[in-house]
């Protein structure tokens, strides 16, 4: 594999391939006409391993594989290796082919002028050997013996004999010339056997079939229109393959078709952009393993908006694509998960998630040894399923788990049979559900804890237990203090 930063794509200009563009993989790509090659094109003039093209950080390299083969860059001639910059065409055999950036437009392609070697000069006789050189009429008459005067009137008829075999030769020659400048001059013009719309349909959904690939067909409104090929592919190389099949069929057809290479490229480079370094984010792309086109986000992103930014750049991104399955997280997912579990203990006590600088943490009332031994369970399991994204611990005291997140100033707790109050500094009585210190309400008073919650976040039960919206104070920290 090779570092390189520049994805490289090449354009086919001439040949039976004309118009078919790849996206070429980050890895050595053999191109020729022999079924072994990564990049197959059907074309006589090609050899069997043509070239080679190797992506580099700023150049695409091409390597000669055989070297018989003609090729060609900008219609200079080359030999060995030889290092390709943006938009330089590449002539193999009678096929040019242009390479540039994937992702960036392209100006126009003009293709080159090959150069064209001089005819041989045929040596002409010197004046003094014409000169010497005796003609017909200047050969003396010789006498012919007698058998020779037997055979004279056969040999007499054999000029006029051979002199009609040229003729009818040259007229047959002559009339294979004048049609094979018409078939060549204008193929479209010549009246032959073209398959109909319904075969060309079904063959072109056998050779989709065959390639494991999912294709859309639109047929052409007019008699000389080609049919439009669109779809997805699940390698680069089967593009190549679908072309050579189309060629075998005798079905000329306009390709558009994604490879998931190309897919899984675009979609990377995406998440690299929006993702921070150092971050806990981590998110995989792959390709569904039955539905070419259609890709599977897995991982893990830290915030609600880093999440949802993701989904809308991507959905934007593949929208043309066969599909997304998203399952990408975030701290609200893993957290729910893990409430999940703790309610599957069945701890005596109930115990809360809190958000610290670095991870999570749970915070509440210390179980007993047999509780807790189950708790280390269920925290070393999440930490391994979920790579410690996000990093659950058990920081507190035997008897208290978790740490204050906020400084709560108070006077007592007033412990009463239907309800707990907080006296403040000044004085006044504060229960769950009031406001205290500006913008928190208080969510639970526990002769243990204090619970506050963001005032704005106020509404259903579920939206206020998110951790993210809450500050907790440990009693029992603020008499060690």
């Amino acid at each position: 594999m090779s570092n390189a930063e520049q994805v490289w794509k090449i354009k086919i200009l001439s040949g039976f391939h004309a118009g078919a563009e790849l996206v070429l993989p980050d890895e050595v790509q053999a191109l020729g006409r022999g079924v072994e090659c990564d990049l197959v094109l059907d074309d006589p003039s090609l050899a069997e391993t043509h070239i080679g093209l190797t992506p580099l950080a700023s150049s695409l390299r091409l390597r000669l594989l055989d070297q018989s083969a003609p090729t060609y860059v900008d219609g200079q001639p080359v030999q060995g290796e030889v290092d390709l910059a943006p938009l330089q065409v590449v002539t193999v055999g009678t096929v040019h082919i242009a390479v540039g950036p994937a992702g960036e437009a392209w100006p126009k392609i003009e293709i080159p002028t090959l150069p064209v070697a001089s005819p041989e000069e045929v040596p002409e006789k010197s004046a003094e050997e014409s000169e010497n050189q005796p003609t017909d009429e200047e050969q003396p008459p010789q006498e012919p013996t007698a058998p020779q005067r037997a055979s004279a009137p056969t040999s007499q008829r054999k000029p006029e004999q051979l002199l009609r075999r040229l003729v009818a030769a040259a007229v047959g020659a002559a009339a294979l010339i004048v049609v094979a400048l018409i078939w060549l001059g204008g193929p479209t013009e010549v009246e032959r056997s073209e398959p109909e719309a319904e075969e060309v349909l079904l063959a072109i959904q056998e050779i989709a079939s065959r390639l494991g690939a999912q294709v859309r067909v639109d047929l052409p409104d007019s008699p000389t229109g080609l049919p439009t090929v669109t779809g997805f592919l699940r390698r680069d190389q089967d593009r190549m393959h679908f072309e050579k099949a189309l060629q075998e069929a005798s079905i000329l057809a306009n390709t558009r078709l994604t490879s998931n290479g190309d897919i899984l490229r675009s979609v990377r480079a995406l998440i690299n952009e929006i993702t921070a370094p150092g971050s806990d984010t981590y998110i995989m792309a792959a390709p569904s393993p039955d539905t070419p086109g259609h890709i599977i986000l897995t991982g893990y992103v830290e915030t609600d908006q880093i999440l949802e930014r993701l989904r809308r750049l991507l959905e934007l991104e593949v929208r043309t694509h066969s599909g997304l399955t998203f399952l990408v997280e975030n701290q609200d997912h893993r957290e729910a998960i893990l409430q999940e579990r703790l309610s599957e203990l069945q701890l005596r006590s109930e115990l809360y998630i809190q958000d610290l600088d670095k991870g999570i943490a749970l915070f509440g009332p210390a179980p007993n040894p047999q509780e807790m031994a189950r708790l280390k369970v269920l925290v070393d399991e999440f930490n391994h399923e979920f790579n410690s994204r996000p990093f659950l611990r058990l920081p507190g005291t035997s008897t208290f788990l978790g740490k204050s997140t906020i400084e709560l100033e108070y006077r007592a707790l007033v412990l009463g049979d239907d309800r707990n109050q907080l006296i403040t500094r000044k004085g006044e009585a504060r229960t769950v559900g009031d406001t205290i210190m500006g913008n928190w309400t208080i969510w639970d008073i526990d002769p243990r804890y204090v619970i506050l919650e963001q005032a704005s976040e106020i509404g259903s039960r579920q939206r206020r237990l998110s951790p993210s919206r809450r500050a907790y104070f440990v009693v029992e920290e603020s008499f060690q203090s």
